[in-house]
Formats: structure tokens, C-alpha cells, sequence
């Protein structure tokens, strides 16, 4: 079954028992097909010979399988990361958290791993990537950035011919400076190197849907699924990629396939949902989401239980799960993006239930904690975008679309095809809530025929954020444009 679903014919299988200084390996190489061993060995070693073992099986490996190993391989295998044993396991420990998006534990044991070793180059390169990540994914300050220059550029003085350093400065190009063109090229010359990176290849993939590159970003994402069936990041992004391009019957499939590998993945399940609300299924979506609590970073799940509510016009059950929600964020003590866009979806809630002094609260909660955020990452579209939405709540017109439009900006100044759409279709509901018709509606019509525009006709007639476009005959062509095209 592994075999399969990794689509190779042999399977490394391997354990490894540890007692003080010694350590015991037991590795075998079995052939998929009639369960035989191709290869097996035994290896007890002092932990200080440990990097010797994996050149060992590294090479016996290659030789069962009848490939020839070079000299420079040798060489590479050969190369010893660190001479620090409680370095290396601190970076392996942080390699694995890193593998399954847990960045503040992959942070910490990277930490652990410098201050043993500040000689350890891979790991200041997978430091400099979790922070350009953090930086990424919303904490655009100027300590954030300095952090992950810092790590890259340590990686780099001591080891610049290293795949993770090069890898690292590829992220660092992408996620920091947002150069696009220059890290896709920095990728491309990774991948030529080490042509089996899974993490090349799937920034490669984000970084043509950014570029508008449709076609090339969900051919990326399918050869990173190759790479690693269980990876929730490149099977997700291929997922919203075609729920982007409105391919809704190809993303039901691939999500579906998706959560039967990986059941529990709220990033999927969210998905899920988002796909069965566009197309107007919502006791589908109803199903989907039985039972599933918000998050503060719950992302596409929050999304969903904000938008079914929204879309249902039933109200109590969200409040009550937001409100717990943030309850559960205070008590933790987070404080950030994440919980303002709690306080913000909450209000929202509120506000459409008809408690505008309830709604009030939480939009001047999500005003007083992102203003001085606002100074400190002046770059940071989410932050503006939230900032929109949340005076949009308060009725304050021109200082929402003030901040849409600079959300909007800062999309276009890179050319971002993936974010700038949803940009505008912020800005978008923004007019459509003040009844703004005659901005309103060439703006969704534009969206409606974008990649990436994240409207849909049923989203249309569905949310109540169009309410006051009703009656219009443009806006009702847009809503029923579906049902027409059938």
C-alpha cells in the first residue's frame, strides 16, 4: 500500500534503538511487489559515528539497487552537518514539527540547535526559512525580517555551496522580498540540483498561480503530491488552485481523494466546504462542517462556519462558536492577526443578527489591536485588508475603502495574481454594502470572469452582502448566470 501510494517499486524500512552512546540500526530494503528483502544489514555504532552509518547505508542502499554511486556523492554523503549530536537531534526534531506546519516548535528546537552548534549551517538555513514563513503568513515587522536575514545570511558565510542555504535563499526571495521572478529562477536552479526537493517544487507551483501561470502552477502541485502523498500543503494548494480556476468538479474529486488519506486535516475540510458553498450546495457544506469548533488559526474552517452561517442566515450557532473561540484564544494569551479576524467574523455575525452595539465591540477591539500593528507592518495586506472590512463594519465608508485600496496596491506592486483579485473583491463587497451599485457590479462582473476572483453566481444570490444589489437587473444577470449557462 505504501508503494502504491508513493508509486515505487522498493520500500527503505529502517528502526533505530538508542541506549546512552550506542545506537543500533536495523535497515532492510524490501521489493513491493512479493514482499521479499532485496537488502538487510545491522548496524551498531557509537552515536559519534552516526553520520558514518548513513553514508554506510546510503551507499549499500544505491548498490542493491544496482545504481553506481560517483565520487562526488560519496563526498556529499560523507559530509558531516554538525559534530554536535544534541544539535543534530534538535534540528531533526525541528525538521519534523516544520513538516507538519508547526513553526513555533520547529523555531524552538532550531534555537536549541544554533546555540549548541552556531557552526551548524542547515540549520541556520531551516531557521531563516520559518522565519521568512512567520513573515509570510502575517507578522510583516521589521524584527521578522532582520530575524530570517539574519539566520540566511549565517547559513550562507558558512556554507554557500549547501542545497539548504540555496533552498533558504530562495525562500527568503519569495516570501520577504517578494520577487517573484528571482525566486522562481533561485527554485529552478535548486530543483536542478536536487531534482527530488518536493519544497522546490511546490514554491515553484505558488509562485506561477501568483504569476498567473494556471496551467504550470497545477502541474507543480500534482508533481509535488508525487513527492509526498501525505503532504496536507501540496495537495490543499492543488486543491485551491482549481477551486480558484472554478474547476469545482475536478477540486470535489481531489479533495475527496485527499481526505481519505488524510481524514482529520482542517485546512482540507475547510476546503471542502468553501467548494460546496460556491456552487450553492450548502446541506452539503452543513455535513462537512457537523461538529467542527473555530480556531484562530483555523483559516479555511473559520472561513466556512463564518460564511455557512452568512449564507443560511441562521446566526446563534456561529456567535456561540466564535465566542468560544475567543474565549479559548484569550485564556492562551495569543493576541494578533489571527484573533482580530476572530473579533472581526464575530462582529460581522453580530451585525447581520441585528446586534449592532454587540458588533460595535468587537469591531473597535479589532480597531484598537490592528492600528498599531498597521505602523508596524505598513506591507501587510491582510492587516489592511481586515482594517477595510472592520470600518466597513463600523460604517465608516472612506476609510474602508481607503485601506482596500492599499491592500490592492500592494498586490499590484508585485503583480500578484493569486491575492489581488481577492483584494478587490473586498473592496467589492465594500461597495455592494453601502449600496454602491454602479461600482459595485462591473466590479463582480470583472471578478466573476478572474482566477482567483473567489465569487461564484451562487455566492451571488447566497450572501447577504449583495443584499442591497438586488433588483438590479445587472446584478440578477450576474447571480442567475450559472443557471443560464445550463
Amino acid at each position: 500500500e505504501i508503494a502504491k501510494l508513493l508509486g515505487v517499486a522498493t520500500i527503505l524500512e529502517g528502526s533505530v534503538q538508542r541506549q546512552g552512546n550506542s545506537v543500533r540500526v536495523n535497515v532492510q530494503l524490501i521489493k513491493a511487489a512479493t514482499d521479499g528483502h532485496l537488502w538487510a544489514e545491522v548496524y551498531d555504532r557509537k552515536l559519534d559515528n552516526i553520520f558514518e552509518v548513513q553514508s554506510e547505508i546510503a551507499i549499500a542502499v544505491a548498490e542493491a539497487l544496482s545504481a553506481k554511486v560517483t565520487s562526488s556523492e560519496k563526498l556529499t554523503l560523507a559530509a558531516v552537518p554538525t559534530k554536535n549530536t544534541a544539535a543534530y537531534d534538535a534540528y531533526l526534531r525541528a525538521l519534523a514539527f516544520y513538516r507538519i506546519s508547526d513553526a513555533s516548535n520547529a523555531e524552538r528546537f532550531l534555537q536549541q540547535a544554533v546555540k549548541l552548534d552556531p557552526g551548524f549551517a542547515a540549520s541556520w538555513a531551516l531557521l531563516s526559512r520559518v522565519h521568512a514563513q512567520w513573515f509570510n503568513g502575517g507578522d510583516r515587522g521589521p524584527a521578522r525580517r532582520e530575524a530570517a536575514q539574519h539566520a540566511l545570511e549565517s547559513a550562507l558565510r558558512l556554507q554557500p555551496d549547501l542545497e539548504e542555504s540555496r533552498l533558504a535563499q530562495a525562500y527568503f526571495q519569495y516570501w520577504v522580498e517578494r520577487d517573484f521572478p528571482g525566486a522562481r529562477q533561485r527554485f529552478e536552479q535548486v530543483l536542478a540540483e536536487w531534482p527530488n526537493n518536493g519544497d522546490a517544487v511546490l514554491a515553484l507551483g505558488l509562485i506561477a498561480r501568483r504569476q498567473g501561470r494556471w496551467d504550470e502552477a497545477r502541474n507543480y502541485m500534482s508533481q509535488a503530491i508525487a513527492h509526498d502523498p501525505l503532504s496536507s500543503s501540496a495537495r490543499g494548494n492543488l486543491i485551491q488552485t482549481l477551486f480558484y480556476l472554478r474547476e469545482h468538479a475536478a477540486a470535489q474529486v481531489s479533495v475527496d481523494a485527499s481526505l481519505n488519506i488524510l481524514p482529520d486535516n482542517g485546512f482540507l475540510i475547510g476546503l471542502k466546504a468553501k467548494i460546496q458553498q460556491a456552487i450553492g450546495k450548502l446541506d452539503e457544506a452543513d455535513e462537512t462542517l457537523k461538529g467542527l469548533q473555530v480556531t484562530p488559526a483555523g483559516g479555511w474552517v473559520m472561513d466556512a462556519i463564518f460564511s455557512q452561517a452568512a449564507y443560511r442566515r441562521r446566526y446563534g450557532n456561529a456567535i456561540a462558536n466564535f465566542e468560544a473561540a475567543i474565549r479559548s484564544d484569550k485564556a492562551a494569551g495569543s493576541l494578533g492577526i489571527d484573533s482580530s479576524q476572530l473579533n472581526l467574523l464575530l462582529g460581522d455575525l453580530r451585525r447581520l443578527s441585528g446586534d449592532a452595539a454587540g458588533a460595535k465591540t468587537n469591531y473597535m477591539l479589532v480597531r484598537d489591536e490592528l492600528l498599531p500593528e498597521e505602523k508596524r507592518q505598513p506591507g501587510n495586506a491582510w492587516l489592511l485588508k481586515t482594517l477595510a472590512l472592520m470600518y466597513c463594519g463600523l460604517g465608516e465608508r472612506e476609510q474602508s475603502t481607503n485601506f482596500a485600496e492599499r491592500a490592492i496596491k500592494l498586490a499590484s506592486a508585485v503583480s500578484d495574481k493569486a491575492t489581488g483579485p481577492e483584494m478587490e473583491l473586498v473592496r467589492a463587497q465594500i461597495w455592494a454594502r453601502f449600496g454602491e451599485r454602479d461600482r459595485a457590479i462591473p466590479a463582480l462582473a470583472r471578478l466573476l470572469k478572474l482566477p482567483a476572483g473567489r465569487v461564484t453566481p451562487a455566492i451571488l444570490r447566497l450572501d447577504p452582502d449583495f443584499d442591497k444589489l438586488r433588483g438590479d437587473p445587472r446584478f440578477e444577470a450576474l447571480a442567475n448566470s450559472d443557471k443560464n449557462q445550463n
